[in-house]
């Protein structure tokens, strides 16, 4: 993956410039971590996706280790349960919200808004979860809108626990609290950033992303 994107994740003292956060463990890798990332926004938003990729790789605990007997977490398997039937099918990205205003626009306007999904171009807004009954998932941005420089295809196994998504990708695992609408046709991200807006401000924000149900 390429350092275009302009992201840089901080995990405590680890410094990230990769897609796939990583975490030097000599023992095990805790299922429930504290995270706060450093995202940077280019000003002229040359470098696109940053907080919506975050969902996609800013989450994973990687399994780089020294460790001899370090072992690869194993893909998910076996029939889903009736719980799990509800992340079935296509999410489609629709929202991302702050509770703080933010201007990521450099458009010489200081119009913040905590609206940053309409802040956001085409390409940008294209990203997209697919969860299957064999328990793969795909992630997929900027495959959809026209003419997007960079894009995004990742791809592995789920599993759907009290609400929590656990991610198999390569070596890596991820946990991702969602928070489901009363009907099952949206569910919810909700993460601690700290943003650095248009003219080089940082503010640390709470950012929440919805992710819809995409009709059958």
């Amino acid at each position: 993956m390429s350092n275009k994107m302009g992201m840089v994740f901080i995990l405590g003292r680890s410094f990230i410039t990769h897609f796939q956060l990583c975490l030097r463990n000599h023992s095990t890798i805790s299922t429930s971590i504290k995270r706060t990332y450093n995202l940077t926004i280019e000003m002229r938003r040359k470098f696109a996706f940053l907080l919506t990729a975050v969902l996609c790789n800013g989450l994973f605990l990687a399994c780089n280790s020294s460790d001899d007997d370090f072992e690869c977490p194993e893909d998910f398997t076996g029939t889903l349960a009736t719980t799990e039937e509800k992340l079935l099918g296509d999410w489609v990205l629709t929202a991302m919200t702050a509770d703080e205003e933010i201007d990521l626009t450099d458009d010489e306007t200081d119009n913040p808004s905590e609206d940053l999904f309409a802040q956001y171009e085409e390409c940008q807004k294209d990203a997209s979860y697919s969860f299957g009954t064999n328990r793969t998932y795909l992630y997929e941005q900027g495959q959809t809108a026209a003419n997007c420089e960079n894009k995004v295809i990742l791809g592995g196994t789920w599993e759907l626990t009290n609400d929590t998504v656990a991610l198999v990708n390569s070596c890596n695992i991820s946990y991702v609290p969602l928070v489901f609408k009363d009907d099952n046709t949206a569910f919810l991200i909700t993460d601690t950033f700290n943003v650095q807006d248009a003219e080089g401000k940082t503010v640390t924000a709470e950012v929440t992303f919805t992710y819809t149900l995409a009709a059958q």
